[in-house]
C-alpha cells in the first residue's frame, strides 16, 4: 500500500506545473535555461518535503526522466565531434593532444608499415 501511495504521488510532479512554479521562484533563470526540464523535474521531485512524495529508485527508472546510457553516449559523441570540428576551440587542441601524445608501444613502432615495405619489395623483385 505504501509503494502504491508513493507511486500515485510520484506522477504528480510529472503531470502538473508545480515544478515550473517552484523553478521560477527558487532557481536562477540561467539555471532554468541551461538545465533540461527532465532534470529540473527530478530535482524538485527528489526535494519533496514529504518523504512519501519523494521517488524511489524504481520510480526514477520507470518515469523515463533519466536518459538511458546509449542516449548519453550518443550525445557525448556528437558533442565530441562538434568540438573536433571547431579548430579554434581549446577543447579541440586538448582532444588532439590527448590522442596524438599517447606513447606508442615499441612493438607497434617496430612493425609499423612492415606490410607496405614487404609489398614494395615484392613489386621491385617482380619488375
Amino acid at each position: 500500500a505504501e509503494s502504491d501511495k508513493r507511486q500515485s504521488n510520484s506522477y504528480d510532479i510529472l503531470s502538473d506545473t508545480k515544478w515550473l512554479e517552484e523553478a521560477a521562484t527558487r532557481l536562477p533563470e540561467s539555471f532554468q535555461k541551461s538545465v533540461p526540464e527532465n532534470a529540473q523535474k527530478l530535482i524538485f521531485w527528489c526535494l519533496e518535503w514529504s518523504p512519501m512524495k519523494r521517488p524511489s529508485a524504481e520510480d526514477l527508472i520507470s518515469t523515463g526522466l533519466i536518459p538511458r546510457k546509449i542516449e548519453l553516449e550518443q550525445r557525448y559523441l556528437e558533442e565530441a565531434l562538434q568540438t573536433i570540428a571547431n579548430h579554434e576551440s581549446e577543447s579541440h587542441r586538448q582532444i588532439l593532444k590527448a590522442l596524438f601524445e599517447r606513447p606508442v608501444p615499441r612493438h607497434v613502432e617496430v612493425t609499423f608499415d612492415t606490410d607496405v615495405a614487404a609489398k614494395a619489395r615484392n613489386i621491385y623483385e617482380i619488375s
